[in-house]
């Protein structure tokens, strides 16, 4: 830190280190190095590594964790897409509705009311194909709006096993604050894409923008693949 005389790119790069300027708000200790101009200057290295060693001990102890980003950014989304199908995780990415985590009587029930919907829709699909009757075609059609727009939040659990992780990644936390509070309400571990840590998170991973969060996910899956 001595050679950090000025706070230029070429310096931060070179001693490792990341800044912003929320001094208002908690920073972790352990990544912090210290104060310059006003700046709070962050370890990199330090915080991916504590990261990291996050995501190994879950690995290794068969934990699936969830990432969760809701944010309209198509390339972000599939990018999240490809690496929970590679490292056997989960991810949210629709709309969220209020009570997935605090109200999970309400929710299960929803969950069984779609999970008969598919089979009767499969039912008269088997049925349509037999009979080419347009009437059931209609109703098929019917139910597949149904379950596309009004249900496609609690379609989305059915798969993914969100009610019962602890383990949460949130790379918009700004945008997913209610889902971040709600979580905190029930005693959920809770990872941000942030420059800080917010008093409802356990930890925070920095980045820049979208695109080192990008690199931040690339290497991530290139780590859990090993």
């Amino acid at each position: 830190m001595n050679s950090l005389k000025t706070l230029t790119l070429k310096n931060i790069l070179i001693n490792n280190i990341h800044y912003n300027n929320y001094n208002k708000l908690f920073i972790n200790n352990n990544i912090l190095i210290t104060k310059k101009y006003n700046y709070n200057l962050i370890s990199i290295i330090s915080n991916l590594y504590n990261f990291y060693k996050i995501i190994y001990y879950l690995n290794l102890n068969n934990i699936r964790f969830i990432f969760i980003y809701t944010f309209k950014n198509k390339y972000i989304k599939n990018l999240i897409k490809k690496i929970s199908e590679l490292t056997l995780n989960f991810y949210f990415l629709s709309s969220w509705k209020s009570g997935l985590f605090t109200n999970k009587t309400t929710i299960n029930k929803k969950i069984i009311l779609i999970k008969s919907i598919i089979l009767f829709k499969k039912l008269l699909i088997k049925k349509y194909i037999k009979t080419k009757n347009i009437k059931l075609l209609k109703i098929i059609l019917k139910l597949k709006s149904k379950l596309n727009k009004k249900l496609t939040t609690t379609k989305c659990l059915i798969n993914k096993n969100i009610l019962n992780s602890n383990f949460l990644i949130f790379l918009s936390p700004k945008k997913d604050i209610k889902i971040i509070k709600e979580a905190y309400l029930t005693n959920k571990i809770i990872i941000i894409f942030e420059q800080i840590k917010s008093k409802f998170s356990d930890f925070s991973i920095t980045y820049l923008d979208n695109i080192n969060k990008s690199k931040l996910l690339f290497y991530f899956s290139l780590f859990c693949s090993i």
